[in-house]
């Protein structure tokens, strides 16, 4: 389930032990009230500053009958963060409380300005740093080199500037351990798995996480970094606002922030006097945004039209690939593609794992602004066309298979289905011919069952 791959989900999933020492970073508790769902926000909030516990009958009256869903949905997403504790009282009912370390590390980061602080920028630092444009070219040109690099290895890895002097990050472990790529014995090349094209046609928030998950356990296995660090130092970049002198991290952060050089989480500089900086990128900011904030395209490109055709107003190497998997590419200029969604190019789609909903789904989501208006932005022909091509596909079946016949005997025959049926291989008979067909896997049990009753 891609829509798993956020924050909360990947918190959820970690051990108690571990979680409760997570909470003793106040940056990650700022990013789980970040994300964490409206309702259930407002519920941390009003708890936090509250020393004891709240009786469950005051927090039930918080919602009305009509939202009760909605209600028992915010506690269960807390008490899954376990940032919620329920706890009996002394009249046999129960109250809640917020996780100590949750609720303390949380009050500090909103009750001081600058919790951790950033401090001020040097003059010499402001006048290196590069502006905020040529920050956002830096990070969407290292994610882009990112996904061609899973689409074609020959492309070449994204790596960090070679003054940060740390060694590369190997991406490909990161593609391999997420399941994106499966080795190709013929060549050198990788095959792109199902899993893989899920991630290319994701939106950049489900994207991050999903190698931010294999990374922070590759850093705990191969370095014996500390899960609470690790995550703390990530979740820290998505509040940064100002640059960080590199020489000020620690030896592992700054393993790290070389690592996120690399995929464009940061942007490193250098000073007149060569010392390095790094900015955070966008892309910093995803990292501990919410699942929803994640999932809106940014900037939509495409429109389709009822007529098959697809305009997509881009230079993209990377968006010209993906629609390359699907459809017919016809015009190529600078800044704009025209192709067709034809039965072979979505055919071809489907050969390679990408399904119907991928595809509509990847349109609606990257749907120029000029056609937003429009309800719906891909046509419902052109949808329900796609699906229906894929129906095709999954109409017939093959598989290998084995025939027996020259029985000698009907009875013998009739044996040989008999026992076909009753180890589940049987597939069809000709009662007339005394043939029989049978699942491929069974055809040893079968041969050694016809040879002993001939």
């Amino acid at each position: 389930n891609w829509n798993a791959f956020n924050l909360l989900n990947y918190l959820e999933e970690l051990p108690p032990i571990k979680l409760r020492n997570i909470y003793e970073s106040h940056w990650t508790c700022q990013a789980v009230l970040r994300a964490l769902p409206p309702i259930a926000k407002q519920y941390v909030l009003r708890i936090l500053f509250i020393a004891g516990s709240v009786p469950e009958n005051t927090v039930s009256n918080w919602s009305q009958s009509a939202a009760s869903d909605k209600h028992a949905a915010a506690l269960d997403a807390m008490q899954r963060l376990q940032i919620l504790q329920p706890q009996p009282d002394r009249a046999g009912g129960c109250s809640y409380a917020l996780q100590p370390a949750f609720q303390a590390n949380l009050q500090r980061a909103l009750c001081l300005r600058h919790p951790g602080g950033s401090g001020g920028v040097p003059a010499a630092v402001k006048q290196a740093a590069p502006s905020p444009a040529d920050v956002e070219k830096y990070s969407s040109n290292q994610w882009e080199a990112l996904l061609l690099y899973l689409m074609d290895p020959n492309k070449g890895a994204p790596a960090a500037p070679a003054y940060m002097e740390q060694k590369r990050l190997e991406v490909w472990r990161l593609f391999s351990a997420a399941g994106l790529v499966e080795e190709n014995a013929r060549s050198s090349r990788w095959n792109v798995t199902r899993a893989g094209f899920q991630f290319l046609f994701s939106d950049t928030y489900r994207q991050m996480w999903r190698l931010l998950r294999e990374y922070i356990d590759m850093a705990e296995a191969s370095s014996g970094a500390e899960l609470t660090s690790t995550i703390g130092f990530l979740l820290h970049l998505g509040f940064r606002s100002t640059p960080c002198a590199y020489s000020d991290l620690s030896p592992e952060e700054q393993r790290m922030a070389a690592d996120m050089a690399a995929l464009g989480v940061l942007c490193p500089f250098q000073t007149a006097d060569r010392r390095v900086y790094v900015s955070p990128t966008p892309l910093a900011c995803s990292i501990c945004a919410g699942g929803s904030a994640g999932a809106k395209a940014v900037d939509g490109f495409i429109i389709v039209e009822t007529n098959f055709k697809v305009y997509a107003y881009t230079s993209s190497a990377t968006r010209i690939s993906i629609l390359r998997q699907f459809m017919r590419l016809e015009v190529i200029l600078p800044n704009l593609v025209v192709g067709t969604i034809t039965r072979e190019s979505a055919v071809q789609a489907f050969t390679s794992s990408i399904t119907a909903s991928q595809i509509v789904t990847f349109l609606r989501q990257h749907a120029s602004p000029h056609i937003a208006e429009r309800v719906p932005v891909v046509p419902q022909v052109i949808a329900d066309q796609i699906h229906l091509w894929e129906n095709e596909q999954n109409r017939v079946r093959t598989y290998e298979a084995s025939l027996f016949e020259n029985f000698g005997s009907q009875e013998a025959f009739q044996k040989a289905c008999k026992h076909a049926r009753e180890i589940g291989v049987w597939l069809w008979q000709d009662d007339k011919k005394l043939r029989l067909v049978t699942m491929m896997h069974g055809f040893d049990d079968m041969k050694k069952f016809i040879k002993a009753n001939k």
